[in-house]
This record gives structure tokens, sequence and C-alpha cells, in this order.
């Protein structure tokens, strides 16, 4: 039996490191401490993953966004994120081949994000939504 161990920490120092943050917490002066720490998860406030206006989204901020493609029309709405090593994805609801629809969330393909209207425009390369259609 697993037990759960939850502590908080307040937040010292961050900055970012390769594909992750290193974070110093108030409290943890020694390494052991900060080794202690590498077998649990880090759990913050959603209120802190929120952009301003003119920065880059957050990807948790566009989860029930409608994805509109400019020749095809509504394609589906985001219910999670992926990556494929070179970038971020956009999961959609629907999927072709019981796999999910994938869009990379880069500017070559997203030519608009509609904050108000929770709509990501999009201008898609011909086959990439059937791209895992059997032949």
């Amino acid at each position: 039996q697993q037990t759960e161990t939850r502590s908080t920490h307040k937040i010292k120092k961050i900055k970012a490191f390769k594909k992750g943050f290193i974070v110093s917490f108030h409290g943890i002066i020694d390494r052991n401490q900060a080794e202690e720490l590498k077998k649990y998860e880090v759990w913050i406030d959603k209120n802190l993953l929120v952009s301003n206006d003119g920065e880059q989204p957050f990807l948790n901020e566009l989860i029930h966004f409608e994805v509109i493609d400019i020749k095809l029309g509504l394609i589906g709405k985001v219910i999670q994120f992926s990556s494929n090593g070179q970038q971020d994805l956009l999961v959609l609801d629907k999927s072709v081949n019981n796999q999910n629809i994938e869009i990379p969330f880069i500017k070559q393909f997203v030519s608009q994000v509609d904050y108000a209207s929770k709509k990501i425009m999009t201008d898609l390369p011909e086959g990439l939504i059937q791209i895992n259609e059997k032949d």
C-alpha cells in the first residue's frame, strides 16, 4: 500500500532549463533535500497559467476551443495536447481510424486564435487530416 505524502513549498526562484525548469523552494536548503523531491510531482495553481494579451498562450487555455480550417470548416474541439518532439500538437475530439486528429500548433498552420469566441482558425496542408485513413 502506497502512502500519499503532500507538502507545500513556496517558490523562491525559477528559471527555464532545457525542456523544463529549475526551481528553488524556500525551506529546501541543500542538495539532499532537493534530491528527495525528485520522486514527487509538482502541482501549481492553474491561475498561474494564464497568458496576458500579446503573449504566447499556455496550451491549457485552448482546451475546448473549436478548430476551424479555411478550406475544411469545423474540424473538432481541442481536448488535450501532445508533442511529436519538434512541436506541440492540438489533440481534437474527432478521430480518423480510431486515432484522434492531431494538428501541429505552429504559425504556418494556425492563422488566428480568437479567445472571445474560443476558435482557432487554421490553413492546413492538403491531406493532413486524412493522413490516418486506410487506403
